[in-house]
């Protein structure tokens, strides 16, 4: 048993390690004026039914429209980089200026936000910094979180039998629920605490280039 629990143990703290320790997340900028500006709707319908019989029958329709806005970011050497976002309104015109702000881990990257340079605003493209960190891979989704906090649980679990001498059963049933619980808990806060840095690092890098255009620094 005692082989068995150490092989679960390192499982556990592999997954965990790879969950919170995948690398730094850098943030990079992307300058450049805003060229072949589209934007393009998809929309979903999903109907729901109630009723049976020869009698009458409810259906309800919902629908969902997801914005997309495709474009280019032209840089001072003329390289033009494509740049594809959905579901944010991005006030942008052809001729603009902007900053692309990207989130990027050894993983991958993701779009964390975009400065407009004529109008001086910014745009955040998450409705959660989760969404960034877990996008550019610095972090892991949801559902993998809880299958690393059953294994951290289960490592417990063996630990427990060996320790009061009892069957793993013995020692599952009462401690591998809460266990679990308590363990995705923490990886949840620790998740949430990461993107929260993440978030003041972002914003931070936007007012750095918003002073840099009201300075002149950068194009407007």
């Amino acid at each position: 048993m005692g082989l068995l629990f150490l092989a679960v143990a390192g499982i556990a703290v592999i997954m965990v390690a790879v969950s919170l320790l995948r690398g730094p997340v850098k943030l990079s900028l992307l300058t450049g004026q805003v060229t072949g500006l589209g934007t393009r709707s998809e929309t979903t319908v999903e109907g729901h039914g109630s009723g049976y019989g020869p009698g009458p029958v409810s259906v309800k329709l919902t629908s969902n429209t997801t914005t997309h806005r495709e474009f280019f970011l032209r840089d001072d050497k003329g390289i033009e980089t494509p740049i594809h976002v959905w579901g944010f309104d991005l006030p942008l015109a052809n001729g603009q200026t902007a900053t692309m702000i990207r989130a990027q881990s050894s993983a991958g990257s993701r779009h964390a936000a975009l400065v407009n340079h004529a109008t001086r605003r910014s745009t955040h493209l998450w409705n959660s910094p989760t969404e960034v960190l877990v996008g550019c891979g610095a972090a892991s989704a949801t559902w993998l979180l809880w299958v690393q906090a059953a294994a951290i649980a289960v490592a417990i679990c063996y630990g427990l039998a060996a320790a009061w001498d009892t069957s793993v059963t013995g020692a599952m049933i009462p401690a591998f629920v809460p266990v679990t619980v308590l363990a995705a808990a923490l990886l949840l806060i620790l998740r949430r605490l990461r993107a929260g840095r993440l978030a003041r690092r972002v914003m931070a890098r936007e007012r750095e280039v918003l002073e840099a255009v009201a300075a002149r620094q950068i194009p407007a």
